[in-house]
């Protein structure tokens, strides 16, 4: 699976490498304009995610799937724990999604099956993480939809980011490992998984929870939800919206 691993890896370099050709060649666009309208994208990405563990944290709780053992804010890791995730985000969005999917959509002309086959990489990327199962490996794949469809609904790489930096980075701050890795885990909450894995996430943390699935679908319903909202009210915000796909595949 480590060799998977690479291959996959290196196919997501390629891709990026291709894409930043076509783009030399004004083939396509990547999405890494910022204007003013760009932080209000940082800012939803990050409410998003903060609620969606948020919530889900609280059904754990409730449910009796967590125990909590303490409360306290570890105030090096919460900034190392940012950093490292904020790192960690851009990879992972740049080589998957402007790289890999962008790629994917711009040869075969069909966005739904580049999305498919981007996200099923992106969950087999994670497979060999501790702790991973087919189930973790399903969840991580629905973490790849939520990034793909926050960057083809704003045209922009700024909510897929942020998205993904707050959805590692709440774990973290409420004590979960995140994608079975133990790095930053416990900033603020320090918490032991009760039961059976498959709801409270086990060592894999959340994302290895049927809980965590849902919320990662009520990330994918918020941000078609806001920006429909906002095309409705504000249309001047989200200009931006499917600009990153060829002009034949833009919705009219």
């Amino acid at each position: 699976m480590e060799i998977l691993n690479t291959i996959i890896s290196l196919s997501g370099l390629i891709a990026l490498l291709s894409i930043l050709y076509l783009r030399y060649q004004n083939k396509i666009k990547l999405g890494f304009s910022f204007d003013k309208w760009a932080p209000g994208e940082l800012i939803l990405g990050i409410s998003i995610a903060f609620v969606s563990v948020t919530l889900a944290f609280l059904a754990l709780k409730i449910g009796g799937f967590i125990e909590i053992k303490s409360i306290a804010l570890d105030t090096p890791k919460f900034f190392k724990g940012l950093g490292t995730y904020a790192i960690g985000a851009a990879a992972e969005e740049i080589i998957f999604r402007v790289g890999l999917l962008l790629l994917l959509i711009y040869l075969l002309k069909n966005i739904w099956v580049a999305i498919l086959l981007q996200i099923i990489l992106f969950g087999v990327l994670h497979i060999t993480n501790p702790s991973a199962t087919l189930l973790t490996a399903f969840s991580n794949a629905i973490g790849g939809l939520m990034y793909s469809i926050a960057l083809i609904y704003t045209g922009r790489i700024w909510m897929p980011f942020s998205l993904h930096v707050f959805w590692n980075f709440a774990q973290s701050f409420w004590g979960f490992n995140v994608s079975g890795l133990t790095w930053y885990s416990d900033i603020f909450v320090h918490l032991n998984p009760v039961g059976t894995k498959y709801l409270s996430g086990g060592e894999y943390g959340l994302e290895g929870s049927i809980i965590g699935i849902i919320a990662r679908l009520l990330v994918l319903v918020l941000i078609v939800v806001t920006s429909k909202l906002i095309q409705n009210y504000y249309p001047q915000i989200i200009k931006n919206q499917y600009s990153i796909l060829p002009q034949s595949l833009r919705p009219t």
